[in-house]
């Protein structure tokens, strides 16, 4: 998968929700936990403000007292009427579910954000990539962890409690990859979708036990990543000739902001290389979905692979045109405060054709790339020559 998500709410729509939010990791219960008593969730009647309960759970999430975050999410779940607070709750439900390796619960959230789908309500779909973004988000720190302590995720004699626990990261990436895909098939000009799938076959790939199963999710992938590329540009085609479209994009980027934006801060030390993925197809593994019509030969990268990209860092001072993001409600009801880091990559005009909200408060990343999509810079030049360019813009989001 390209590092950075093409054109994405994501994935952010998002398409991940919470800085601060208990990320995926050891099952275990320590003897500290153990020894510590489980704190009851404040009642229905209590007085306090809704963001003052979520503050509570995050604070029991934070001390590990797990149990007892998630028996609070849940009474707050079942006794507001607020559905901004109501998504927040779910979203870290679904940090404390991931910890404890409850897949049982990470499923039913899953199915429960993804059947709660509306076309006419836009934050429904926000909320089911948010959570689907956790799964694939912490699934790869999980990937990322077995990797530091010297497992090989394909060896055939793992311990059997890594290799339960590998299978369940499977099996939650799978569920993803299918339910991306009915997303997709309802929505052919969406490419929310379309970059969850990616993603999430990319990771999925990573956990591949044998090469005939990496060279399965490799393909997956490739298709994806055309398939988003295609469907980009048709919307880019329909946004240009429609009038209608176009007053939308210009609404979008004079809609006023809510809260306060400081300007980004510039930290060199952020700066990576943009991570490259191996798209090569394997002759002796078969598509899991038709390639787009667009495809007659072997899936191959040329120019706008990633290896080409120019990494530039900062973007900040090359800026031509710069957007500050909107408060999100939901951050801000819950007083969600810091800053989200976007990678971008930039085309040869100085567009930016991919972002990806890589650091910060999740529940805020959705809002930064919408923002840095909309900007422009300078092209980079090489020889004289435009060139594609990959970097990354800072936002500080503060009340």
């Amino acid at each position: 998968m390209r590092q950075l998500f093409p054109g994405k709410k994501f994935f952010l729509s998002a398409g991940a929700f919470l800085a601060g939010a208990v990320l995926m990791g050891q099952p275990a219960i320590s003897q500290a936990q153990q020894n510590t008593p489980s704190v009851p969730p404040a009642s229905v009647s209590d007085s306090s403000s809704a963001p003052q309960r979520l503050n509570r759970a995050r604070a029991l999430a934070a001390a590990h007292n797990l149990n007892a975050a998630a028996t609070e999410l849940d009474a707050i779940r079942t006794s507001t009427t607020d559905n901004s607070v109501r998504d927040l709750a779910r979203v870290l439900l679904m940090s404390i579910y991931l910890e404890q390796s409850d897949q049982g619960r990470t499923f039913q959230l899953l199915d429960e954000a993804f059947n709660a789908r509306n076309a006419a309500d836009e934050g429904t779909s926000r909320v089911y990539f948010a959570l689907a973004g956790q799964v694939v988000k912490g699934t790869r720190e999980r990937l990322n962890r077995y990797r530091e302590f010297g497992f090989n995720v394909a060896d055939r004699d793992l311990p059997s409690d890594a290799e339960n626990d590998l299978n369940r990261l499977r099996a939650s990436l799978e569920k993803v990859i299918v339910q991306a895909k009915n997303i997709a098939d309802d929505n052919p000009l969406g490419t929310d979708a379309l970059a969850l799938l990616e993603d999430a076959a990319m990771v999925r790939c990573g956990l591949a036990r044998n090469e005939q199963e990496r060279g399965r999710w490799q393909n997956e992938c490739s298709i994806a990543r055309l398939q988003l590329t295609d469907g980009e540009s048709r919307v880019a085609a329909i946004k240009a000739t429609d009038p209608s479209q176009r007053k939308v994009e210009r609404a979008k980027q004079n809609q006023p902001t809510n809260g306060t934006w400081s300007q980004p801060i510039i930290d060199p030390d952020l700066a990576r290389d943009a991570v490259t993925a191996n798209s090569t197809i394997a002759s002796n593994s078969n598509p899991v979905r038709p390639a787009p019509t667009v495809v007659k030969t072997a899936i191959v990268r040329s120019k706008n692979d990633p290896a080409d990209l120019v990494n530039v860092g900062s973007l900040f001072e090359l800026a031509t045109k710069k957007v500050a993001p909107g408060y999100p409600s939901m951050a801000k009801s819950a007083r969600i405060t810091g800053m989200v880091k976007v990678e971008v990559v930039v085309d040869q005009e100085g567009n930016v054709v991919e972002a990806k909200g890589t650091s910060g408060p999740e529940v805020l990343r959705s809002a930064a790339v919408d923002a840095a999509k909309r900007w422009k810079f300078k092209p980079k030049t090489v020889d004289g020559q435009n060139v594609r360019s990959t970097g990354y813009i800072n936002f500080n989001f503060t009340l």
